[in-house]
């Protein structure tokens, strides 16, 4: 398994021509080299994630299907209201197994299927 790259992306490919979602984080599969070049497609993306306050039931529905049929593995919402991120993995375009993580908890880093490692919640959410 070659070891990821995250990175912010300002458009992300996307296999639907109509709507080109923007996520707010990204991690790619590779090298940076790879990208010195040349932007990534959706199946070098190994996790995609959305920071939502006021967009939350967009990103909950529209985004979340989006990824989801252009088989995004790993989808995270970071719901800056409800204080919790919610961790999603696709099974038939859609996202059905899904976790939810709150303050003190630490969400698994799943790149490939593989566990790679964890982050604690309360360095990823803004302090309240």
């Amino acid at each position: 398994m070659r070891r990821p790259v995250g990175t912010s992306i300002p458009k992300p490919p996307s296999p639907c021509r109509k709507s080109e979602p923007e996520p707010d984080v990204a991690v790619f599969r590779g090298d940076t080299t790879d990208y010195a070049d040349r932007h990534s497609n959706v199946l070098e993306t190994a996790l995609v994630a959305e920071v939502s306050h006021s967009s939350l039931l967009h990103d909950r529905t529209v985004k979340e299907r989006i990824y989801a049929q252009a088989g995004v593995p790993v989808y995270w919402l970071l719901d800056l209201t409800g204080r919790v991120i919610q961790s999603s993995e696709p099974r038939d375009n859609t996202y059905r197994k899904s976790s939810a993580y709150r303050s003190g908890e630490a969400i698994p880093v799943i790149l490939d299927g593989v566990e790679v490692g964890s982050v604690a919640v309360d360095s990823i959410l803004p302090p309240e």
